[in-house]
């Protein structure tokens, strides 16, 4: 992933969104003195947070806020390859017994431990992308239910129509968005326990292109779980 540098001046005091459209704050602050850069954001209810300077992308002279599941699953992809491609060069070392075979020996092992501890860090981020799933199958189904008794509303005709059409369409969009979020935790998921296998060694592509190119499609086809009056809604993007 490229990390931008973008300049203070030219970003102050503008609004930023992250790249699902919601707007996530103001810029207070973009703090670049150390190797560590961060963003300071206030947020409409006044908190202000911090986020790396590397979950953002620079695009249009705006800054766009991507999601920290991929941001952090893009840096274990990339450290999960170069682990992957050491071991694979110390074995073809050994393979070819152009070195002393116990100073190889004992980098394979030095190596293997790096690769174990990396292991042991993603499964804990796998649990935590299990839970952000989860929640996101609640929040779908709790706006399934929404859509449901908005459309019973407009059929009992007691309430100004064009209100209960606009909450209808904030809702399907919401909807749409949660279901992109929870579809992309999957992918994200399933690309990490392949690499985890040693199934992938090429260059992985980089995540923080994930939403835009998918929000493209012709259209998202959303799967409502445990809803039996609505097995399948279907929206335009």
């Amino acid at each position: 992933m490229t990390n931008p540098s973008p300049t203070f001046p030219l970003f102050f005091g503008r609004n930023v969104k992250d790249e699902y459209g919601y707007v996530v704050g103001k810029i207070l602050l973009i703090k670049e003195e150390s190797s560590s850069k961060q963003v300071l954001i206030e947020r409409g209810n006044g908190d202000i947070v911090s986020y790396p300077l590397t979950w953002f992308k620079q695009d249009d002279k705006k800054l766009t806020l991507l999601s920290p599941f991929k941001s952090k699953a893009q840096e274990f992809i990339e450290k999960l390859h170069i682990v992957w491609r050491k071991n694979q060069v110390v074995e073809e070392l050994i393979a070819e017994k152009g070195m002393p075979p116990e100073e190889l020996t004992e980098v394979e092992k030095s190596f293997k431990v790096e690769l174990d501890q990396l292991r042991s860090e993603v499964q804990i981020f796998l649990r935590d992308i299990d839970s952000e799933t989860k929640a996101y199958s609640l929040q779908i189904r709790e706006l399934s239910s929404a859509l449901i008794h908005l459309g019973i509303e407009l059929k009992l005709d007691a309430v100004d129509r064009s209100l209960l059409l606009e909450a209808k369409g904030a809702v399907q969009k919401e909807m749409e968005r949660v279901c992109l979020k929870k579809r992309e935790l999957e992918e994200i998921h399933k690309r990490l326990d392949s690499i985890m296998l040693g199934e992938t060694l090429e260059v992985t592509p980089d995540l923080g292109d994930m939403a835009s190119s998918k929000q493209k499609g012709a259209e998202l086809i959303v799967r409502i779980e445990d809803m039996s009056s609505f097995e399948a809604w279907q929206t335009s993007s």
